[in-house]
């Protein structure tokens, strides 16, 4: 039988997601609210459109997650005075003061496969990986 490279991802993917949500626990933030967190530390005053194309998750999704985030008291959404259809997103104090514990624990599943597969591997793999799904993107083989 030939080896799937998508059911390795998946598989790979699925572990992620274990293991994040079970670190993340303690903080009642899951791993799909994690991504959400982690790119508005990069760059508040982001709408939920903008978090859907960054992340490349459905809109749909980003907006429940945004949600819960919301509800939990880590975001917090403003209308956009420009377009009163889009809400600019920040984080709030209580956001921003679990940064430096939140983060580590996110970085500690890449650091831990660096570490098994070393850190060429690691960016030969991941450049791999960059370019198969940008060329699948673009539709072409």
């Amino acid at each position: 039988m030939k080896e799937s490279l998508g059911r390795l991802v998946a598989i790979l993917h699925r572990r992620n997601i274990a293991y994040l949500n079970t670190v993340l626990k303690p903080y009642q933030i899951t791993s799909g609210e994690v991504g959400i967190m982690r790119s508005l530390y990069q760059r508040e005053d982001r709408s939920q459109e903008e978090l859907s194309l960054t992340l490349s998750i459905d809109k749909a999704a980003i907006a429940r997650a945004v949600k819960s985030l919301e509800g939990k008291g880590y975001v917090r959404r403003i209308n956009d005075e420009r377009d009163k259809r889009c809400n600019r997103l920040f984080l709030t104090d209580k956001a921003k003061r679990l940064q430096g514990e939140i983060e580590p624990l996110v970085d500690a599943w890449n650091d831990k496969s660096r570490s098994v597969i070393g850190d060429e591997e690691y960016a030969h793999l991941s450049a791999t990986l960059h370019t198969l799904l940008q060329r699948i993107e673009e539709g072409t083989n």
